[in-house]
């Protein structure tokens, strides 16, 4: 289940900032989701949409392993593939 949280203490321009980025992104939260755990099995903890430093939409998709390893995916919005993967072990 995905639920989603509006962020608070968000202007006008924040918002139309996010509605651009939801307009732009073509892979859903659960596409984006699917990309992580196909290459890392564990469980998503966060899904958060974004841009990439080129103003591209990215996913930034958490996924912690069974043994508390956290890795931190960026999954661009448009194509579904992965951009970035960074492995936390704390």
């Amino acid at each position: 289940m995905i639920q989603s949280v509006a962020e608070t203490g968000q202007d006008s321009g924040d918002k139309r900032e996010m509605a651009d980025r939801i307009a732009r992104a073509t892979q859903t939260p659960q596409e984006a989701a699917k990309v992580a755990t196909d290459k890392q099995k564990g469980t998503v903890t966060s899904i958060n949409l974004d841009d990439n430093d080129n103003k591209t939409p990215i996913w930034s998709v958490d996924v912690v392993t069974k043994d508390w390893n956290k890795t931190d995916f960026e999954i661009d919005a448009v194509k579904g593939t992965i951009t970035r993967e960074e492995v936390d072990h704390d």
